[in-house]
């Protein structure tokens, strides 16, 4: 909120303030006392203001060009002196002096002129005062006596007497008849408070200014006109305060559907949800007006509104029936009215009402959850009603009794409260199982119950309900379906090569090489079997009596191949030696490869010449990285061509190296 108070001291006062901090600060160097300040100019009959913090008493004796004169204390942060056309010098330089401030103001005073006749220029403010509507006001009767009293009051001035009011009302015509009423309520306003402390304002500073004019016999007529503004500027102030605090401006609750946030009845249920699903509620705001309890709420409009009824019932209402009780015993033929009761009584409790939810009033809600479990994964208002998406985080939790959490923030308000929720997971009581078994290298889960479709992923990260070409270890599945919901089974793959999970049968031909036992010709194919040296595993297909694989082949796209579709191309990979170091044998080439490996018995022939044998058993044929292919050629063959190296003894010949081509077909038998 603005500082009001400061417009309404500058639109009042059309001559420049004098400021002063307190009428504490009075130990001032020596150089400064007796310093003079320009209070500009100034008219006769105008009531002007300084403006000064801390005035601790009600009226200040003060000289006007050595005349004495008192200014009163209008409890704003003002003094108010009267500048009487009797004393004051017109066009020339006029002193104030408040001895008991150190205070020195300078004025230049013009003479106040009327636009027209006395009548002619306070028919205005006579008539606005008898325009004054009651109607509602609980102490209407006693503003309509004073209004009624006036005007036999006024009707029985004489002619100089009229003319000394008018001039009085020409000079502060801006106070008096209400224009700066309309200028505050253009220039700010919230919600009527603005219009609350300016009549609050003008009631204090007429109640004072009438204070100060009654001292004085010749100024008898200018405080019952000061009065009379006074006394209407009192009821405004008081329905304007009142109006204030009735409204519905304060939050109390919330309720969606039938039921109250905060506990608003002694059996509270709570509000359902499902995960994910979105839920609509009736929602309607519970309102009330300022309450006492409102005061200590620390609100800076709330604590303005305090401000102002505080200083309406303890400090104008005094002043006013001062001036109503000077009335009574000085102009008794007149005035015999009644003083004023303490206008305002903020309520101890102030009852709420239900009120419809617009878009705008919706915009002031935050919403959060209590339990870090819960996520709110939408909100939304439309047509009345709010629309909450509650998830739950943590899978494994089928309900979770937690509260929704809710903030309503304006510039009144900035009001907490809850419902009590009871988030239900979609898969609380699913049905949904899964088995899973293992068959070689591979394994195969079994989803049912839930709702289909269902899908798979295991933590190798295959998908799928098999997944095969699995190295000896743990595996676990995960199924999920249609509604989310998730069941887990584990499975373990063994290394037992004595399984057969089929049969591969190889016709293997070449240039000028042969094996005697033809062992090899027929081959089993079992699950991968991990080294330490090639993490995708070899598969091994024979033994020979020695308990010596003579044929193999190695990788991890072999079984891949054969259930691949028809014309899929695997390229040869294997181990390269590039010297005589076994550290530089580069083992298993990463991606898509297959190798073959034969190791030759003693007698074995191949190569350029057929007198070229192997004189040591042991010794192996190996395929150069993308030296060869395997292609499936039907759905259960294949074929594969290639080139061979081999590196090591021939007929006593040491760390010899040779080439030859190969090829071959194959079948596969599940």
């Amino acid at each position: 909120m603005k500082n009001l108070r400061f417009i309404l001291l500058a639109m009042f006062v059309l001559t420049n303030f004098y400021y002063c901090s307190s009428d504490d600060d009075k130990g001032k160097d020596d150089d400064q006392q007796g310093e003079v300040t320009d209070g500009g100019t100034v008219y006769t009959s105008k009531l002007v203001l300084i403006e000064m913090e801390g005035l601790s008493g009600d009226v200040y004796e003060a000289e006007f060009n050595d005349q004495p004169i008192t200014l009163a204390n209008n409890n704003q942060g003002a003094l108010v002196f009267f500048v009487s056309p009797e004393i004051a010098k017109i066009d020339q330089d006029n002193y104030l002096e408040i001895t008991s401030l150190d205070m020195k103001i300078k004025y230049t005073v013009a003479q106040t002129a009327l636009p027209g006749s006395a009548e002619e220029t306070l028919a205005p403010f006579i008539d606005h005062l008898n325009n004054t509507d009651t109607t509602g006001f609980d102490q209407g009767d006693k503003v309509d006596e004073f209004i009624d009293s006036f005007n036999e009051y006024y009707a029985s001035l004489s002619d100089a007497e009229k003319h000394s009011m008018a001039e009085f009302y020409q000079a502060n015509k801006d106070l008096l008849d209400g224009t700066l009423q309309k200028t505050m309520k253009d220039s700010e306003d919230f919600l009527g408070l603005s219009e609350c402390q300016q009549a609050q304002w003008l009631t204090a500073t007429l109640g004072a200014s009438a204070a100060i004019l009654s001292s004085n016999p010749a100024t008898m007529g200018l405080s019952v006109l000061s009065g009379a503004g006074a006394i209407v500027a009192f009821k405004s102030a008081v329905e304007s305060c009142t109006g204030f605090m009735n409204e519905k401006l304060r939050h109390a609750f919330a309720k969606f559907n039938d039921l109250f946030s905060d506990k608003q009845e002694e059996d509270l249920d709570y509000l359902a949800f499902n995960s994910g699903q979105q839920q609509s509620f009736a929602m309607k705001n519970g309102m009330r007006g300022i309450q006492e309890s409102d005061a200590g709420d620390g609100n800076a409009y709330l604590t303005s509104f305090f401000s102002f009824v505080n200083e309406i019932n303890d400090l104008i209402l005094s002043k006013l029936n001062v001036v109503i009780a000077w009335c009574n015993d000085h102009l008794p033929s007149f005035f015999q009215i009644e003083p004023f009761d303490t206008p305002i009584d903020v309520p101890q409790t102030a009852q709420p009402e239900e009120q419809l939810v617009t878009q705008e009033t919706f915009s002031k809600y935050s919403f959060t959850v209590a339990d870090n479990n819960v996520s709110i994964s939408s909100v939304n208002f439309n047509a009345g009603n709010i629309n909450i998406t509650l998830d739950i985080i943590d899978p494994a939790q089928n309900e979770i009794s937690t509260t929704l959490n809710y903030i309503f923030h304006d510039d009144l308000n900035n009001h907490s409260g809850s419902f009590p929720v009871v988030v239900t997971s979609a898969c609380a009581g699913s049905d949904l199982a899964v088995t899973a078994t293992a068959n070689g290298n591979s394994a195969t889960a079994t989803a049912t119950g839930g709702v289909p479709p269902y899908t798979y992923s295991w933590s190798n990260g295959a998908t799928g309900e098999t997944a095969t070409g699995l190295a000896p270890g743990s595996y676990t599945i995960t199924v999920t379906d249609a509604n989310g919901c998730s069941a887990t089974a584990s499975v373990v793959v063994e290394d037992n090569p004595e399984e057969s999970s089929g049969e591969i049968q190889f016709t293997l031909s070449g240039e000028y090489y042969t094996f005697p036992d033809g062992q090899w010709q027929t081959q089993y194919l079992y699950g991968y079997s991990q080294d330490e040296y090639c993490p995708y595993g070899q598969v091994i297909y024979h033994y020979d009596s020695e308990g010596y694989n003579d044929f193999r082949f190695g990788g991890n796209k072999l079984i891949d191949l054969m259930n691949s579709p028809i014309g899929t191309v695997f390229q040869f990979g294997g181990k390269v030696s590039t010297n005589d170091s076994e550290d530089e044998w580069l083992y298993c080439d990463e991606g898509d490869y297959i190798s073959i490996n034969m190791t030759a018995p003693e007698g074995s022939t191949f190569g350029t010449s057929p007198n070229n044998t192997f004189s040591l058993y042991g010794w192996d044929f190996d395929s150069l990285a993308e030296h060869g292919t395997f292609t499936k050629t039907g759905e259960n063959s294949f074929s594969f061509s290639g080139t061979m190296f081999f590196d090591g003894n021939i007929d006593g010949q040491t760390n010899s190296y040779y080439t030859f081509e190969i090829s071959g077909s194959g079948t596969f038998i599940p």
